[in-house]
């Protein structure tokens, strides 16, 4: 029983928060709850985000890092100098800071554009 209780603690340390389920840097956060997640870096940080709830996120430097919030109340991420940050926002309410070159945003089910000033990019 003890190794699969260490598995357990393991996961959750490496997601950051106990809310959340997170194998490495693959992360379903918890339904019915917010989620805030920081990326730890070295590997893809791939955080999917509750329907109805507000989401943070800060991805690490140098990684991947992908946030799916379409469903989520609101969002904020920050794509810190993350090699690739591609975040599927919510129609309103979003927010992502950091946003360079590599930087894709997403407003709601229709991908609409986001408006983009210096490198934040914002769903209204």
């Amino acid at each position: 029983m003890k190794p699969v209780f260490v598995l357990l603690a393991l996961r959750l340390a490496a997601c950051g928060s106990s809310d959340n389920s997170c194998q490495g840097g693959d992360c379903q956060c918890t339904d019915g709850e917010p989620c805030e997640h920081t990326c730890t870096g070295g590997e893809t940080c791939s955080v999917q985000c509750p329907a109805g709830e507000t989401c943070n996120v800060t991805c690490a430097d140098g990684e991947t890092c992908n946030v799916q919030a379409q469903t989520s109340s609101t969002t904020t991420v920050s794509c810190a100098t993350a090699t690739v940050c591609a975040v599927q926002c919510p129609a309103t309410g979003c927010t992502v800071t950091d946003c360079g070159a590599t930087c894709s945003v997403m407003c709601g089910p229709s991908d609409a554009t986001p408006t983009l000033s210096g490198t934040t990019a914002t769903c209204p």
